[in-house]
């Protein structure tokens, strides 16, 4: 708990001023405050003195104490929000820039809906458990002089009061840890919950389309048994906090007010003392049960900040270079030497000692059967993943000598699932771009052949394309694509089977288009249907992780055995 709680003012303390600045206020108020029972006393022993003339004074003083605390408390939550609303604008945005920065691995692995309720629950967390702890500031400030009060009327009522009070910290010591483990269990139940209604919600076309909206209503109405038990469990645990409380203040209670009637039967403390400690007595159990409150938030928060500032230990795996490279005068030749590589470190490799050079605004296709290693290639060159063997460079330099954002900023990338912002049609096109202005936006859109389309709805290029751009046919969300990475001015070019969704005229005016765009570019072509890369200048036949062919269309068709078989299939209407 304690790395948790310094990761946490490691944040607050870039404002230090206005941290101690709150601190100091609360302090006064703490203070302030607890003259409130002197007040009482001498109110009672001045009246049972006859002495009148003393209230007035006393009544002023009282008045003015009442308006400080007042005027402390609004000084005392502008301080504090003078540093909280910063900090916690700065953790949010440290741990979405980590976040955002692990690698494509991290992502692929992790359950969307899990991460965004452990984002939401730890941000809220930051500003609560601030707040807590502020408050158990104050009560131990308020507790010290409860004591000292105590001790100036008799000793005794100091020494019982600090028995009840270790007992109740004792019983504290094991039943918040018991809160907090239930928590646990609860927080990750409740993730799963979330996961499944954020799978349902991303996916819900493909669960309409294979009619499983009772599986998933099962699903998620299963997996809230263990929500329902683990719920009940943590709200148990409260319960049980509530009653050990209660129990031990009301024992508390019970004795002192023993000793209190006594001392004042035989008249060892006055009628304004019996008031004085009655009221500190009063204000002491209520500040036990608060306390056992802020530290039973601490439980709550602790698990949900702890989940939160995780994320910051997630590893990144494809790391960005102390000293990185630059590239002065791109050419864009690509070089894979001795490349291998295999998913999560298994023995069944993804790719087996590859060389591949690719020159200078060459096109080159790669071909092969599904799981051959075509989409593998593209992922290393933009470093989602890096080799365990053999080296792949740009322009001669190690790919991994250079920032990842660097390198993917020559690459324009059009993918076989394009994935559009719930944005206008005009944000998705200018994405890749700083500031487009219409002219370039809609200049892409007319060689990507999407401009007619465009033009015929109500909002033009300010419709909203939905999430995920679901408003789109598959084939109007891959010319999106194909202009966005036109507009984006890429070094290199990117297809991966970018155009799968498009019906023939389209693919014919989208390859007229790509041929004239790609003009001086170097190009990777990733294909199934190869009647859309006879133009490239040179065809890879990738099989089971190797290169077992290549050259051109006509040289391939000709002389080799793999391609000429995909080739025979295809065209004879095996495989469309």
């Amino acid at each position: 708990m304690l790395q948790t709680l310094k990761q946490l003012f490691s944040f607050h303390m870039k404002y230090k001023f206005w941290v101690f600045l709150t601190f100091f206020l609360v302090t006064l108020i703490a203070i302030t405050t607890s003259l409130y029972p002197y007040f009482f006393q001498f109110y009672i022993d001045n009246i049972n003195a006859g002495k009148f003339s003393n209230l007035i004074p006393l009544t002023i003083a009282f008045l003015f104490i009442i308006f400080m605390d007042n005027i402390l408390d609004v000084l005392i939550w502008l301080a504090h929000d003078k540093f909280i609303i910063r900090s916690s604008r700065d953790v949010t945005l440290k741990i979405f820039k980590h976040v955002q920065d692990l690698d494509f691995a991290f992502h692929t692995e992790k359950n969307t809906g899990a991460l965004i309720s452990a984002f939401k629950r730890g941000s809220g967390a930051f500003f609560s458990i601030t707040e807590v702890l502020q408050e158990i500031y104050r009560l131990i400030i308020l507790f010290g002089i409860l004591l000292v009060s105590y001790w100036m009327v008799n000793p005794k009522y100091t020494l019982v009061t600090l028995i009840l009070l270790v007992i109740n910290l004792i019983a504290m010591r094991f039943l918040i840890p018991l809160n907090i483990s239930r928590r646990v269990d609860f927080v990750n139940a409740d993730d799963k919950v979330s996961g499944i209604i954020t799978e349902n919600w991303l996916n819900y076309d493909t669960v309409k389309l294979f009619a499983q909206e009772d599986s998933e209503l099962r699903n998620l109405t299963n997996t809230f048994k263990d929500w329902y038990r683990k719920i009940w469990s943590f709200s148990y645990s409260f319960r049980f906090v509530d009653l050990i409380n209660t129990a031990l203040n009301f024992t508390g209670y019970a004795v002192i007010m023993v000793l209190l009637i006594s001392d004042l039967k035989h008249g060892t403390i006055s009628t304004g003392q019996f008031a004085l400690i009655l009221v500190f007595l009063n204000r002491f159990f209520g500040q036990v049960r608060r306390l056992f409150y802020r530290l039973r938030n601490i439980a709550k928060n602790y698990a949900d900040i702890k989940k939160f500032f995780a994320l910051l230990d997630e590893e990144t795996k494809v790391p960005d270079p102390v000293k990185p490279k630059r590239i002065k005068n791109i050419r864009g030749e690509i070089e894979f030497k001795n490349v291998s590589f295999s998913y999560n470190d298994n023995e069944n490799k993804a790719l087996r000692n590859i060389n591949l050079d690719i020159k200078p605004g060459e096109a080159v296709a790669l071909v092969g059967r599904s799981g051959s290693g075509k989409t593998t290639i593209t992922k290393l060159l933009l470093r989602f993943y890096d080799p365990q063997e053999g080296i792949i460079s740009l322009d001669g330099i190690d790919i991994r000598e250079m920032k990842k954002q660097y390198l993917r900023h020559f690459m324009g990338v059009v993918p076989q699932e394009p994935i559009l912002f719930n944005n206008t049609i005009a944000y998705n096109i200018g994405y890749g771009l700083n500031r487009p202005t219409k002219q370039m936006i809609k200049a892409a859109a007319k060689m990507a052949h999407l401009d007619k389309f465009i033009e015929s709805l109500p909002d033009g290029y300010n419709t909203m394309v939905g999430e995920r751009g679901i408003k789109l046919s598959g084939g109007q969300r891959q010319r999106l694509a194909i202009a966005r990475m036109i507009l984006s001015q890429p070094n290199i070019i990117i297809f991966d089977e970018a155009t799968s969704n498009l019906d023939s005229e389209s693919e014919k005016l989208i390859q007229d288009a790509f041929w004239k765009v790609r003009k001086g570019k170097t190009t990777i072509i990733i294909a199934h249907r190869l009647s859309t890369i006879q133009r490239a200048d040179r065809i890879i036949v990738l099989d089971r992780g190797k290169i077992v062919e290549e050259g051109t269309h006509q040289e391939l068709v000709k002389n080799s055995s793999h391609y000429q078989k995909l080739w025979k299939l295809q065209t004879e209407g095996l495989i469309k």
